[in-house]
């Protein structure tokens, strides 16, 4: 984050008061004494969040533009619905603000180029914030110091269970678009962002470099009645000749906590929720890059806007191979394939019913140890897709593909 500037104090302006916005207020509370900053003011249409926000003394706004007009702010943090992220980051740049953006962000390919064209002082900071953790960082460095040998493949995944609730809890939940505007909700593109996020970063040549990717297959399903998808895997190979894989899905009621698998010419090592395991001997490295998740990633945030660490933050240009996978995914799928009702089932928790593909945990774990997309398998649901030429994709309409075949 260049020509920041040292302030005594921070004037942070929050647009999105509910969900994930009252983790941010929470976030910097846990902070205290640690951090310079506070939230003074939040933008929200709705009012009622905004009113037990002014009991904590921030003021509220109907909107980010009235925000940004009636107060005098150093960044703002968006924790506003998807479709926003866009304009809400551009309006800020404009602004000549720095920006903590949650995560995903941006659906598109285009506006990720746009904001990084905007962002030419890398004001922005994406909320990937695993991407610092102990046990992510300690995998980057048994890669640097070439304990696996030459790399091969990354793989990684995960499930996370989702019931109706989560669809109905938001307007833009389960959807492609909403009022023209793309969103491309799933778990490869928001719950799960953070594993198909820390493949790029692993892959990358370099301490603080991301890869990119250069071809792309993949495959889209929904299991549960929404719109968008609840289920994909992708495979391809990286700007640096590695292979990599990535499947996750909603659509079952078995938990996949968060696996990354990095396989070398000397042997491997396996990232589960927060446990490494290896073929080989390793001496894990020490190095902890910070306090996670949330509070830890925004104190970095700060500190960088200051220029007092030297921990970076993922920048806008740090997600484009995150960006150019999940919209290569879409171009390969073609369409996001329904899966027919003999392939499925519900199940309840507390009261809430969610969907249940059987086998597709069985998948993701096969996925990761072969790299083979769900079609290769022989499940007779699932759907191959064609190659995508990454380098080659610079937009991507959801709109216009939805429409012409939808609920395929």
């Amino acid at each position: 984050m260049q020509n920041a500037k040292p302030m005594s104090f921070l004037r942070l302006g929050l647009v999105g008061a509910g969900g994930y916005g009252k983790r941010h207020i929470a976030a910097l509370d846990a902070l205290g004494g640690r951090s310079n900053a506070r939230i003074v003011a939040a933008a929200d249409p709705f009012s009622e969040k905004l009113l037990q926000l002014e009991e904590k003394g921030i003021r509220g706004y109907a909107s980010m533009e009235q925000m940004l007009d009636g107060e005098k702010l150093d960044a703002v943090i968006v924790a506003a619905p998807i479709p926003r992220h866009f304009s809400m980051t551009k309006l800020a740049l404009h602004r000549g603000l720095h920006v903590y953006l949650e995560k995903p962000p941006v659906p598109l390919i285009q506006q990720l180029d746009e904001l990084i064209a905007l962002d030419g002082e890398e004001r922005v900071c994406v909320g990937f914030q695993l991407v610092h953790s102990k046990p992510v960082q300690q995998l980057k460095q048994i890669i640097a110091k070439g304990k696996l040998g030459k790399l091969v493949s990354i793989r990684g995944g995960g499930s996370a269970p989702r019931q109706r609730a989560y669809y109905t809890r938001a307007t833009w939940a389960g959807r492609v678009t909403l009022h023209g505007e793309p969103v491309f909700d799933g778990p490869m593109t928001n719950a799960l962002a953070h594993v198909l996020q820390n493949i790029m970063y692993l892959g990358g040549a370099g301490e603080n470099a991301y890869a990119s990717p250069r071809e792309i297959r993949a495959e889209l399903y929904r299991g549960a009645e929404i719109e968008s998808y609840d289920s994909s895997c992708v495979k391809g190979f990286l700007d640096s000749g590695i292979s990599f894989f990535f499947a996750a899905t909603h659509a079952s009621k078995e938990i996949i906590p968060h696996t990354l698998e990095i396989r070398g010419t000397r042997g491997w090592a396996r990232l589960e929720g927060e446990t490494i395991s290896s073929s080989l001997p390793l001496d894990l490295p020490a190095k902890d890059s910070g306090e996670l998740p949330l509070p830890g990633n925004v104190l970095n945030f700060l500190r960088n806007l200051q220029g007092e660490t030297d921990i970076p933050c993922v920048r806008l240009a740090d997600t484009r191979g995150f960006t150019l996978t999940t919209n290569g995914a879409w171009v390969s799928s073609g369409k996001i394939h329904s899966i027919a009702p003999k392939y499925k089932n519900s199940y309840t928790v507390n009261d809430d019913p969610g969907v249940n593909v059987p086998g597709i945990v069985s998948l993701i774990h096969r996925g990761i140890e072969s790299g083979m997309l769900f079609s290769e398998t022989g499940t007779p649901w699932a759907v191959p897709g064609d190659t995508c030429d990454a380098s080659t994709l610079y937009s991507l309409n959801l709109e216009e593909t939805l429409n012409a075949a939808p609920f395929a």
